[in-house]
């Protein structure tokens, strides 16, 4: 595997000040699993998991050759890397609370601006990234307190991300996924 695919996946660690980085949005197939999760060790060593180690019992280290290991980075590197103008835009990390009380990891980029329609759409078509607004706590106590697609009161800044979020919409469940969903601000 070249240093640099390997330098610039530990770069991504840095950039968003993290041990793991989660992938599963972006759809990435390894001995026939998604790749979920690359997680850097403290050793510097970087694993790539399907499923989550921290919570999941069932969650597999997945055993790759270099070749797929330089394979699964490059897709990784190709989803995260974005063609941004403006750097303005800082990486960040959110804790949603999923439907079922599911906490999930979304990474993306955060700019305390307000974006409109037409600069929303135009992230989607540009760059591949959903915008979405994040919303103060009423009382000040948390700085994020929901994540919406639009947030008229309370407006705490934007929200790209390579993760769709179906607000309001029906799922293949036949349920309706919620018009926002709650930040755990207490990691």
């Amino acid at each position: 595997m070249s240093k640099e695919t390997l330098s610039n996946i530990q770069e991504l660690f840095e950039e968003f000040d993290t041990s793991v980085l989660h992938v599963s949005d972006f759809g990435i197939i390894a001995n026939g699993v998604h790749v979920d999760n690359i997680h850097l060790t403290d050793d510097g060593n970087i694993q790539i998991w399907c499923g989550n180690p921290d919570n999941d019992k069932y969650a597999e280290e997945l055993l790759l050759n270099d070749s797929e290991k330089r394979k699964i980075f490059e897709e990784i590197l190709e989803n995260f890397h974005t063609s941004l103008d403006d750097d303005e835009w800082e990486p960040f990390t959110l804790i949603v609370i999923m439907p079922g009380d599911k906490h999930e990891f979304l990474q993306g980029y955060y700019q305390d601006v307000r974006l409109s329609a037409v600069e929303k759409k135009e992230m989607l078509e540009k760059h591949g990234l959903h915008a979405y607004d994040l919303r103060e706590d009423d009382n000040g106590e948390n700085y994020h307190s929901t994540i919406e697609k639009t947030v008229m009161v309370n407006h705490s800044g934007t929200f790209l991300t390579k993760t769709h979020l179906p607000f309001g919409e029906t799922t293949p469940d036949g349920a309706t996924f919620p018009t926002y969903l709650k930040i755990d601000n207490n990691d």
